[in-house]
């Protein structure tokens, strides 16, 4: 939660000013501590702060200011709004929101730091003994709440590492100071008595506890071991061996084989062989051949029967297979030669032959055969030979039709 932040336009010429200062500052050891407070008149929560000492050079780096408020749910819960800038060159902003976290599940913590403007580091204008109100802000829901605060150094949700990973401890940071931020002033807003006075803190009404010493440890001698005595050993006297008589071995009589009869063997009859019958074959039918097709004759070009060779019969192709033949057997391409030696190129099927001359019923088959083949040219999947033919049989069909 606790971020230093910096407009990129600025980022290179304040980095110079910083560099500047730094070298030519003679900082002073002070501090600065905070006091949120609520304005009845115009609905603002104020953020003040106060210092010890005032800086030199006056350029603030960089702050956070943390609040913790009750938490509350859904219409009511505390929020941020119309946050208004008390500082010229310091653009503040809520950049941070922790709702009940394990340490604190009765509060909600909203942190607030600032952006430094292109003219480079803000100077807040100390002065020893006066509160600076800083920033101020609005809550829409509900206006004045009991128990706003501002973060304490001292509690749980603010000891490192925090059950959220998150760094919510308020700051302050001005090249003119080593130390900023030490803690806070004021008390928790109390909507029932908002004209309670403040006391402002001053370095002679301010006691910064001194650090305690440690004290040196207090060397504690070792004592000197007691040597114990090594006892002598006492020599154990070593017993003779009491000797054992070795017995004798009492002997074991071998008794006398028992003679065991063998007995007859007993025939065993050979049993007569069991006939197999033999299985009859079965017969294997055999398959029928399987008939090979005939492929249809490729037509030749048969003289037409009254124009002579002027006029023959070619196969259709594939593409053309979808065009409907009524009467046709087997579609085909019939090209006639007439006496001006005009072409004349018409579908149909291998028992009929085409009418040469050009009629009415032949004209509206042409045109609906134009139109199917229209439509067969938008396919853009087309291949080329089939896009070649379907136009060469799109102009022998428009020679058809009457009007073409």
């Amino acid at each position: 939660m606790k971020t230093a932040k910096f407009s990129t336009s600025s980022f290179i010429k304040s980095s110079l000013c910083i560099l500047a200062l730094v070298g030519a500052s003679q900082s002073v050891s002070a501090d600065v501590k905070f006091r949120i407070g609520y304005e009845e008149a115009t609905q603002n929560y104020v953020v003040y702060m106060a210092p010890l000492s005032v800086p030199n050079p006056d350029r603030s780096i960089s702050s956070q200011v943390t609040i913790a408020v009750p938490h509350l749910l859904d219409s009511q819960r505390f929020a941020v709004t119309n946050i208004s800038q008390l500082i010229s060159g310091a653009v503040w902003s809520a950049h941070s929101r922790v709702d009940a976290p394990v340490e604190s599940p009765y509060n909600d913590f909203i942190s607030f730091g600032f952006n430094f403007s292109s003219n480079g580091l803000p100077a807040f204008n100390w002065q020893v003994g006066q509160e600076t109100a800083v920033f101020s802000f609005q809550n829409p829901n509900g206006g004045c709440v009991d128990g706003v605060r501002l973060l304490d150094n001292n509690e749980a949700f603010n000891q490192l590492p925090n059950s959220t990973n998150t760094n919510p401890g308020n700051e302050f940071s001005n090249l003119g100071w080593t130390v900023g931020y030490t803690g806070n002033y004021g008390s928790t807003v109390n909507c029932s008595d908002l004209g309670a006075p403040v006391i402002i803190p001053t370095p002679e009404n301010t006691v910064t506890p001194a650090p305690t010493p440690t004290p040196e440890p207090t060397p504690v001698p070792t004592p000197e071991p007691t040597p114990v005595p090594t006892p002598e050993p006492t020599p154990v006297p070593t017993p003779e061996p009491t000797p054992v008589p070795t017995p004798e071995p009492t002997p074991v009589p071998t008794p006398e084989p028992t003679p065991v009869p063998t007995p007859e063997p007993t025939p065993v009859p050979t049993p007569e062989p069991t006939p197999v019958p033999t299985p009859e074959p079965t017969p294997v039918p055999t398959p029928e051949p399987t008939p090979v097709p005939t492929p249809e004759p490729t037509p030749v070009p048969t003289p037409h029967p009254v124009l002579g060779w002027g006029s023959w019969i070619k196969p259709v192709p594939p593409i053309l297979q979808w065009f409907p033949m009524p009467h046709a057997q087997k579609p085909v391409i019939v090209v006639t030669k007439h006496k001006n030696h005009e072409l004349k190129v018409k579908l149909s099927s291998t028992g009929k032959l085409p009418y040469t001359a050009c009629n009415p019923v032949a004209a509206a088959s042409a045109k609906k055969m134009l139109k199917d083949i229209d439509h067969k040219l938008e396919n853009k999947k087309l291949s080329l030979f089939e896009r070649l033919m379907l136009q060469t049989m799109r102009e022998s069909f428009a020679k058809l039709a009457c009007d073409a």
